[in-house]
Protein backbone atom coordinates (compact mmCIF):
# COMPACT_ATOMS: atom_id res chain seq x y z
CA UNK A 1 0.00 0.00 0.00
CA UNK A 2 1.97 3.18 -1.18
CA UNK A 3 1.32 6.00 1.63
CA UNK A 4 -0.09 9.20 0.68
CA UNK A 5 1.61 11.52 3.60
CA UNK A 6 -0.86 14.71 2.58
CA UNK A 7 -4.24 12.42 4.19
CA UNK A 8 -5.51 13.86 7.23
CA UNK A 9 -7.87 13.56 9.56
CA UNK A 10 -9.08 10.88 12.63
CA UNK A 11 -6.50 7.68 13.12
CA UNK A 12 -3.64 9.03 15.33
CA UNK A 13 -0.04 9.01 15.58
CA UNK A 14 2.99 10.73 17.38
CA UNK A 15 6.06 11.67 15.29
CA UNK A 16 8.95 12.92 17.34
CA UNK A 17 12.50 14.27 15.73
CA UNK A 18 15.67 12.79 17.37
CA UNK A 19 18.26 15.07 18.28
CA UNK A 20 21.36 13.15 18.36
CA UNK A 21 22.08 9.63 19.78
CA UNK A 22 19.72 8.02 22.54
CA UNK A 23 18.40 11.87 23.21
CA UNK A 24 14.82 13.01 21.74
CA UNK A 25 13.74 16.28 21.53
CA UNK A 26 10.85 18.46 23.14
CA UNK A 27 9.17 18.87 19.86
CA UNK A 28 6.75 16.17 19.02
CA UNK A 29 4.62 16.41 16.21
CA UNK A 30 0.64 14.92 16.55
CA UNK A 31 -0.73 14.21 12.91
CA UNK A 32 -3.97 12.96 12.06
CA UNK A 33 -4.86 10.24 8.91
CA UNK A 34 -7.50 10.03 7.09
CA UNK A 35 -8.30 6.17 8.02
CA UNK A 36 -7.31 4.15 10.94
CA UNK A 37 -5.61 1.62 8.63
CA UNK A 38 -3.04 4.15 7.23
CA UNK A 39 -2.10 4.52 10.94
CA UNK A 40 -1.63 0.94 11.65
CA UNK A 41 0.16 0.40 7.99
CA UNK A 42 2.87 3.59 9.39
CA UNK A 43 3.14 1.70 12.31
CA UNK A 44 3.50 -1.49 11.15
CA UNK A 45 6.47 -0.30 8.60
CA UNK A 46 8.42 2.00 11.47
CA UNK A 47 11.35 0.10 11.37
CA UNK A 48 11.85 0.28 7.60
CA UNK A 49 11.12 4.19 7.61
CA UNK A 50 13.82 4.99 10.04
CA UNK A 51 15.94 3.06 7.50
CA UNK A 52 14.83 5.70 4.72
CA UNK A 53 17.15 8.84 3.97
CA UNK A 54 14.22 11.41 4.79
CA UNK A 55 12.90 9.57 7.98
CA UNK A 56 16.35 8.53 9.99
CA UNK A 57 15.33 11.17 12.47
CA UNK A 58 12.05 10.25 12.76
CA UNK A 59 10.70 8.22 15.93
CA UNK A 60 6.74 6.91 15.36
CA UNK A 61 4.92 5.58 17.84
CA UNK A 62 1.17 4.94 19.19
CA UNK A 63 -0.90 7.04 21.05
CA UNK A 64 -1.70 5.20 24.20
CA UNK A 65 -3.65 5.23 26.98
CA UNK A 66 -2.59 4.38 30.46
CA UNK A 67 -4.47 1.23 29.95
CA UNK A 68 -2.33 0.12 27.03
CA UNK A 69 0.77 1.87 28.34
CA UNK A 70 0.22 -1.00 31.56
CA UNK A 71 -0.69 -3.96 28.96
CA UNK A 72 2.34 -3.12 27.07
CA UNK A 73 4.56 -3.21 30.34
CA UNK A 74 2.85 -6.60 31.28
CA UNK A 75 3.41 -8.09 27.94
CA UNK A 76 6.96 -6.67 27.80
CA UNK A 77 8.16 -8.46 31.05
CA UNK A 78 6.24 -11.90 29.73
CA UNK A 79 8.06 -11.93 26.60
CA UNK A 80 11.30 -10.81 28.35
CA UNK A 81 10.69 -13.63 31.00
CA UNK A 82 10.53 -16.04 28.08
CA UNK A 83 13.45 -15.59 25.87
CA UNK A 84 15.13 -15.74 29.09
CA UNK A 85 13.84 -18.93 29.63
CA UNK A 86 15.33 -19.99 25.60
CA UNK A 87 12.41 -19.51 23.75
CA UNK A 88 13.36 -17.97 20.09
CA UNK A 89 11.09 -16.07 17.69
CA UNK A 90 8.61 -14.26 20.08
CA UNK A 91 7.10 -11.25 19.27
CA UNK A 92 4.16 -8.90 20.62
CA UNK A 93 1.67 -8.56 17.72
CA UNK A 94 -2.44 -7.18 18.55
CA UNK A 95 -1.65 -7.40 21.87
CA UNK A 96 -0.53 -11.30 22.65
CA UNK A 97 3.04 -12.97 22.37
CA UNK A 98 3.49 -14.94 19.23
CA UNK A 99 6.02 -17.25 17.75
CA UNK A 100 6.98 -15.75 14.45
CA UNK A 101 7.41 -17.99 11.56
CA UNK A 102 9.80 -16.27 9.76
CA UNK A 103 13.05 -14.63 11.17
CA UNK A 104 12.63 -11.63 8.61
CA UNK A 105 10.13 -9.83 6.23
CA UNK A 106 10.56 -7.22 3.25
CA UNK A 107 10.42 -3.66 4.03
CA UNK A 108 7.47 -1.78 1.84
CA UNK A 109 7.74 0.21 -1.32
CA UNK A 110 7.10 3.31 0.04
CA UNK A 111 6.31 6.49 -2.02
CA UNK A 112 6.88 10.03 -1.43
CA UNK A 113 4.58 12.47 -2.92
Amino acid sequence: MPLDYKETKKARAKFQKKKAENELSEEKNLISLTTAQLKWTILKWAKYLRETEHWTNIFISPDLTNRGREAGKKLGAELKRRRNEGEQNLAIRRNQIITLKKTESEPPILVDN
